[in-house]
């Protein structure tokens, strides 16, 4: 035999060999090795930062906004998906081994919140949320709005790797129940004072923190009750972030007068009074409802707040008739 052709078939042989292990070509492709490929991955989202300290993200969260980048903090993609689309509140992900950052808003769908187009994207820094107001006031009910941040590493291995993600509350209630307002508060249908609570709260970057700006949000009561009992007037708001270094206002108009307040207070010291300095990130982030008793007295052209304490909503609530303000200011 042809010594010259056993080897040049030997050669060709191997080249072959080589050619389909390297390419992983078989009838069975579950064979494959997912080299650099997609791997078994899912994101799980969490809600537990609440009062009771369960799980309330399937009852409290609607949509969710995922946006991710990889480990140069560079922009990869973004998803928008509504939970009843999730399975056991996971969602998959179709991504090769690395590391990456997912930056999480919940119910971002509603009209009253504004997150960038991804074409306007191209790191992390760049991804912010603002809320939609126009000429900064807020004249109705927010919609429940939620964040999380997670980075997490995907490794390259046979099983399915879960990352979870714990979601924080941004919207928060707080209601102001005051004593000492003279009456009639209300005349003719029409509101003789008018409440309003102020704060620099309506934007946040990826991380959830308040951006520094000179943009000042009002925000108008959702509901305003006159009481028959010890108590005068009831404002309920709802605002986003409450931090300990964002100064939060009420306001108090006479609208019967110019519309100069006639009364401006920080209320942030006085829903912490009762917290611990080393505990009051954890009260704010688990805390979303806060009321607060304010004592005027009045004086000429206006009021003076002789007191103000937390207290117990669920002592006082009972009997209040929610009664929605005729007019704005």
């Amino acid at each position: 035999m042809n010594t010259r052709f056993i080897l040049r078939s030997q050669w060709i042989s191997c080249i072959l060999v080589c050619f389909f292990l390297s390419n992983c070509i078989s009838e069975n492709y579950e064979d494959c090795e997912p080299t650099g490929s997609a791997l078994d991955f899912s994101l799980q989202f969490i809600y537990d930062y609440n009062e009771q300290r369960v799980d309330l993200f399937e009852k409290e969260v609607e949509y969710i906004d995922i946006y991710l980048f990889n480990e140069e903090r560079k922009f990869i993609q973004r998803s928008g998906i509504y939970v009843s689309e999730l399975t056991d509140n996971m969602l998959a992900m179709d991504l090769p081994e690395g590391t990456y950052t997912a930056v999480i808003w919940g119910n971002t769908h509603a009209p009253q919140f504004y997150l960038p187009d991804d074409q306007d994207l191209e790191s992390i820094s760049e991804l912010y949320l603002s809320l939609n107001a126009e000429d900064d006031v807020v004249n109705s009910e927010l919609p429940t709005l939620f964040h999380g941040k997670e980075t997490f590493t995907i490794e390259d291995k046979e099983g399915k790797q879960i990352c979870p993600v714990h979601l924080s509350r941004n919207t928060k209630i707080v209601r102001f129940v005051f004593s000492g307002m003279q009456y009639p508060i209300y005349t003719l249908g029409e509101i003789n004072q008018q409440v309003v609570l102020a704060g620099t709260n309506g934007e946040y970057s990826y991380d959830n923190q308040t951006e520094d700006s000179e943009r000042t949000i009002l925000y108008m009561p959702v509901s305003e009750t006159p009481s028959n009992r010890n108590y005068d007037l009831l404002v309920t708001f709802h605002t986003l972030q409450i931090r300990e270094n964002t100064p939060l206002l009420v306001r108090l108009w006479d609208t019967r007068t110019e519309l100069q307040p006639i009364l401006e207070e920080d209320l942030l010291p006085h829903l912490l009074k009762n917290t611990e300095p080393e505990d009051v990130s954890e009260y704010l982030k688990y805390t979303h409802e806060f009321t607060l008793e304010l004592e005027l007295e009045e004086i000429e052209g206006g009021y003076v707040v002789t007191r103000i304490e937390p207290i117990n909503w669920s002592e006082i609530h009972e009997g209040w008739e929610v009664i929605t303000p005729p007019g704005e200011i």
